[in-house]
């Protein structure tokens, strides 16, 4: 049965080489049905026609619909049966963990070879899940596991928490955020381990690399 795909890229170069790439390795099991270069078309196109599987770029600024996270989000809400898989050159963990908390079924990267898209492609459109393994090394890096990749941008901290957390991402060392807050060393450390413990971070990990805002308990 053959697996029919919306590809949605603002670089027509790339959308002409995925295309191609896809519609020739795959031996018609994949098939790209039509080709959008931004989310206004996007939306408009998934309105109109039924695809079996969408593979979009993170980022396409321009448009009066959302790209990035908000898009992902949107689409998972309004399109929720569609299986995405992200095509992105993204590097920073926080960001590819508010992707995954979306909901998406996979990320590859930009890099990934024919082959790997392919691949990628298959399992995500029969309901499986697919991170790249330069996607996997880069979350690896930030958290202790992987139930940790997608909490970090839906995980509830403390009001205090998170005003160490945002002082703590400006790089500011523990004394300093202290006294700008009117707190104990002992408190903000406290307050930092528990945010770590909560968001699944590594003891080294580079918290300064402005993640998505996390919700604030109320």
């Amino acid at each position: 049965m053959t697996i029919y795909i919306l590809l949605a890229d603002d670089h027509r170069v790339t959308l002409a080489g995925i295309t191609q790439a896809l519609n020739e390795a795959s031996r018609e099991r994949l098939r790209v049905r039509a080709c959008v270069n931004g989310t206004d078309a996007l939306f408009h196109t998934l309105g109109r026609q039924r695809f079996d599987l969408l593979i979009t770029d993170f980022s396409m600024p321009g448009g009066q619909q959302p790209d990035g996270v908000p898009m992902l989000a949107r689409l998972r809400q309004q399109f929720s049966q569609l299986p995405i898989l992200v095509l992105t050159a993204l590097r920073e963990a926080c960001t590819l963990g508010a992707v995954l908390a979306t909901g998406v079924a996979g990320v590859i990267s930009k890099q990934a070879t024919p082959e790997a898209l392919r691949l990628a492609a298959l399992r995500v459109a029969a309901g499986r899940r697919y991170l790249c393994s330069d996607v996997q090394n880069v979350l690896a890096q930030r958290y202790l596991h992987k139930a940790a990749w997608a909490q970090e941008g839906t995980t509830v901290l403390t009001e205090r928490e998170k005003q160490v957390m945002d002082l703590a991402r400006h790089g500011l060392p523990v004394r300093q955020i202290a006294q700008r807050l009117g707190r104990s060393e002992k408190s903000v450390i406290v307050q930092r381990r528990n945010a770590f413990e909560k968001l699944g971070l590594r003891p080294d990990a580079l918290i300064y690399h402005h993640p998505p805002r996390e919700l604030i308990a109320g």
